[in-house]
């Protein structure tokens, strides 16, 4: 059973917030900065220019418990390479011939469009490794005891969050 959380999840699923949708938003992270200044950011690794000490990155959130108790904004899709997915296929013994097309799927309780697989099990490999890392982002403010808010920017729902979209 799911432990209910203290604080608040606000997914704004407005793009896709991949590396390349954000290198092509110019100006979005300022925007967010002057939006959310007292808040601790995690993204990806060297795309945030406002990137101050203390904010963490996707990949590098394990352990961290600075953020405990404070609001959080996590900006991305933390995609992985192709190749991460289809050797841990084939470590699995799944299929693992398929390509990545937009397509209508239903996760976390969801019915949204995603760069996906059409293989199942595919599938849920690459949506393991994304949700992982964007509900390890969000445990780091440990929203289970503290009354706190997370905005999460991304195409991909995490766990009781609250949809918000400007479309």
């Amino acid at each position: 059973k799911k432990v209910k959380y203290a604080g608040s999840v606000i997914l704004h699923h407005d793009r896709t917030y991949s590396r390349k949708d954000i290198i092509n938003n110019e100006g979005l992270y300022e925007k967010l900065h002057l939006e959310y200044p007292n808040c601790f950011f995690i993204t990806f690794k060297d795309y945030d220019p406002m990137r101050k000490e203390g904010d963490l990155y996707f990949g590098m959130t394990h352990g961290f418990d600075h953020m405990k108790g404070k609001n959080l904004v996590v900006v991305g899709t933390p995609h992985k390479p192709e190749y991460v997915y289809k050797l841990t296929a084939m470590q699995l013994n799944v299929p693992y011939n398929d390509t990545l097309s937009m397509k209508e799927i239903e996760y976390n309780g969801f019915r949204f469009y995603f760069s996906t697989y059409n293989t199942p099990e595919l599938r849920r490999i690459q949506l393991w490794n994304i949700s992982t890392d964007l509900e390890q982002a969000v445990g780091r403010a440990r929203i289970i005891n503290n009354d706190v808010t997370i905005d999460v920017y991304s195409n991909l729902p995490v766990e009781q969050n609250i949809l918000i979209s400007s479309c």
